[in-house]
């Protein structure tokens, strides 16, 4: 898959283009791209999924379900084959509803096609809609395809209500929304290895501060370093019986497992919450509690 985010890119090929913020990738989101997905297979054209990235926009940007590298991820994974990830600035903000579908749909992407969900809005002070998108098809050349919201027990599916659910570590449901479990992906960092010392190494990422984290506290897990999958138990936190509680880590202890993956790309999926990050009086107390952790998660 190509991850471009050079807004001088331009595609000389003809594609299928799905425009969203998706953030998560969720059910709903995964609607669109399968479409498009199909449309791609079946026309033989490449499938380009465009969204924009806010972050030098928003003055305080809204914490994200997924990273852009955990997005970039996750668009592959379904067969995506250009993330065009466009910053979003005052030129884009200030454009008219036609002149954006003019600018990224024949301009940059050569779209013959593009799917949209029935909320998209485009355009200055998003006043562009379906409706246009559709009115616009043979004045620019494309056929168009409005996908409605997927629901959950007759509620749409929808980014807010995932990240609810996140900050309430309520992760069965996190997964029926998203259709995947929630995760981390990052390169292993050196810690202070403590763990180490009492029986217990951790790979430890730093999780992106404009990642949306559930809440503080030990998680059955699931760990794929090099395409093969651990059980591991996580700490999500600030460490407070060894640390100055400064900075949030995601740590976990791999089950079975006990090679060098520092500087490597791993991925963290939570399963389940077992309890709420503590502080103990000793470190031997720390070592007692991750011994019952562990041996939870073994079953």
């Amino acid at each position: 898959m190509l991850y471009v985010k050079d807004k001088n890119f331009i595609s000389k090929e003809n594609t299928v283009v799905t425009f969203g913020k998706f953030d998560g990738i969720h059910n709903g989101h995964r609607l669109l791209i399968e479409k498009a997905v199909r449309i791609g297979h079946e026309q033989g054209i490449k499938v380009v999924l465009c969204t924009f990235n806010m972050d030098n926009w928003n003055a305080k940007p809204q914490k994200a379900i997924t990273t852009p590298d955990e997005r970039a991820y996750i668009c592959e994974k379904y067969g995506i084959d250009v993330l065009y990830e466009y910053p979003f600035d005052n030129e884009i903000a200030g454009m008219l509803p036609e002149e954006f579908l003019k600018y990224f749909l024949k301009e940059k992407l050569n779209a013959g096609f593009v799917v949209i969900g029935a909320d998209w809005r485009f355009g200055k002070n998003r006043s562009g809609d379906a409706a246009l998108l559709k009115a616009c098809e043979d004045k620019y050349c494309y056929s168009s395809y409005v996908i409605e919201k997927e629901t959950y027990n007759n509620t749409e599916i929808s980014s807010t209500w995932i990240r609810n659910e996140i900050e309430k570590s309520d992760l069965s449901t996190v997964k029926k929304l998203l259709g995947y479990d929630y995760f981390f992906k990052g390169k292993v960092v050196h810690g202070k290895q403590l763990g180490r010392t009492i029986g217990f190494p951790t790979l430890n990422l730093i999780p992106s501060p404009n990642k949306i984290l559930p809440e503080y506290g030990v998680y059955e897990s699931e760990v794929v370093i090099d395409n093969l999958i651990y059980k591991g138990v996580t700490n999500i936190g600030i460490r407070p019986t060894i640390d100055d509680g400064t900075y949030v880590t995601v740590e976990t202890f791999v089950l079975d497992f006990d090679e060098d993956v520092y500087d490597s790309d791993v991925i963290i999926r939570l399963k389940k919450f077992i309890r709420p990050e503590q502080k103990f009086d000793s470190v031997n107390g720390l070592k007692k509690q991750l011994e019952a952790d562990i041996a939870f998660v073994r079953g």
